[in-house]
């Protein structure tokens, strides 16, 4: 029973760092189901890839990427002065690309399904205002 509810839990915490989507993100996600797929269209522009499933759903996938600029640790020094220890950080501004694909399961009524994002797609996921 114990071993049960271990494995439950482990698989659950894997799942959720599997994500890897902050929690803004995953509320815009669902702040795009049962929107129209237009909406994603004047946000994004024309899908990069589409397909059908065998049930009728389209597949939509956009990919998009933005700048993104990060304070990062580079080192630090040490050194004792009248018999203090001081250590002193370095931090630098990195900035570097982040890529992420967004995928929408859109019906045939045009409406989404449900809304997928990989990678940094917070700034990107945000829908218009209803």
């Amino acid at each position: 029973m114990v071993i049960n509810t271990l494995k439950s839990l482990l698989l659950a915490s894997l799942t959720l760092l599997g994500a890897c989507a902050s929690v803004p993100e995953l509320m815009a996600r669902s702040a795009w189901e049962g929107r129209n797929v237009n909406e994603a269209y004047q946000q994004w522009g024309g899908a990069q890839q589409m397909s059908q499933n065998a049930d009728g759903v389209f597949v939509l996938v956009w990919f998009k990427s933005h700048w993104k600029t990060d304070t990062v640790y580079q080192g630090s020094s040490e050194n004792v002065s009248a018999g203090v220890r001081n250590i002193t950080n370095y931090y630098a501004d990195e900035t570097r690309n982040v890529e992420c694909r967004i995928t929408l399961y859109v019906g045939p009524n045009q409406i989404i399904r449900k809304a997928d994002s990989e990678g940094g797609c917070g700034p990107h996921m945000t829908p218009p205002g209803k």
